[in-house]
């Protein structure tokens, strides 16, 4: 299984060519955070973009927080807002990440900056 990041998933409902050419080559299950979900449609801005979130996000599991989890990215998020500015959904995608024992595919790896056990990968190449 591989955790996508939002971004990656909005290249993909974008139609990015490496990002679709990417996902069509692997064949593994595809995972996403439920706070991906949340900053999905946050971007939304009509329906027709709602209801192509909801198709691509039909296709993928989606990946919960447990609690224990949620108290761990509670106490990291308490950690670095101060000194690194991190978003709160950032960090529990992060956790989500951490908890299921998953890379994170992204290509914002400042935004998961200084958070510890995180493993990060970018999946293609940007033009």
């Amino acid at each position: 299984m591989i955790l996508l990041d939002t971004d990656i998933i909005i290249d993909c409902l974008r139609d990015y060519p490496p990002a679709i050419q990417w996902i069509e080559k692997i064949n593994v299950e595809i995972a996403v955070s439920v706070f991906s979900a949340f900053e999905l449609f946050q971007g939304c801005s009509n329906k027709i973009e709602i209801q192509k979130v909801q198709r691509l996000l039909k296709q993928v599991r989606h990946l919960w927080l447990s609690e224990e989890g949620s108290k761990t990215a509670l106490q990291l998020f308490t950690q670095l807002r101060s000194t690194q500015g991190i978003d709160v959904l950032d960090v529990l995608i992060a956790q989500t990440a951490i908890e299921k024992s998953l890379a994170l595919n992204t290509f914002n790896t400042k935004h998961y900056k200084g958070i510890p056990n995180l493993t990060l990968i970018q999946p293609y190449k940007k033009k």
